[in-house]
């Protein structure tokens, strides 16, 4: 995983998968020099000090307790904000600002927070079913948004909101992908 909030401030996670060893790097001048810095699992930053993280604390990481943890030092420090026990691990995580975040997983999970992470709150109308993972999540502000999921067919499907998660509409896609999609970006 990596991220850039601006031209020189940047985050990089790098698991070996022969080692099961994870790095985590910071950088402050767009990449030349790269420094270890305090990770807590996958990340987003939305500036050069704020930022969130989750994991799974459990057996292998996909087992509760799931954790979201947050930093306004850009990593130096990480606070647990939200401990959750229900089962379906966290597999993207989006804030359109300091105040809106989104996280998706597994078994349905759709959370979201208005405060910056000190109230997380399940979203339990977003049509998304139970049983199915969503693997993306992106909002262009506070209100509208969209997650990649699949429906309870197995076909891939996005989520669609313009009011914050109050209602949502099914959008289809055009590709046959039985995973649903692993990313979405707009401008």
């Amino acid at each position: 995983q990596i991220q850039f909030v601006d031209i020189n401030n940047g985050w990089l996670l790098y698991f070996n998968f022969t080692t099961q060893v994870v790095t985590f790097l910071k950088t402050t001048d767009g990449g030349n020099n790269w420094i270890p810095f305090n990770g807590a699992g996958i990340f987003y930053f939305v500036d050069s000090n704020n930022g969130w993280s989750y994991y799974g604390s459990g057996v292998n990481g996909v087992e509760p307790p799931f954790k979201i943890l947050r930093t306004t030092n850009g990593g130096t420090d990480w606070v647990e904000q939200f401990s959750d026990n229900t089962s379906g691990v966290y597999n993207a995580i989006y804030f359109s600002n300091v105040n809106h975040g989104w996280i998706v997983g597994d078994a349905g999970k759709v959370l979201k927070t208005t405060d910056g992470g000190a109230n997380w709150n399940f979203v339990t109308n977003s049509g998304i079913n139970p049983s199915e993972r969503s693997k993306a999540v992106f909002f262009l502000d506070a209100n509208t948004g969209w997650i990649s999921t699949k429906d309870g067919f197995g076909n891939g499907i996005i989520q669609h909101t313009t009011n914050g998660g109050t209602s949502w509409t099914t959008q289809g896609t055009p590709l046959a992908n039985p995973q649903g999609g692993n990313s979405i970006y707009s401008i």
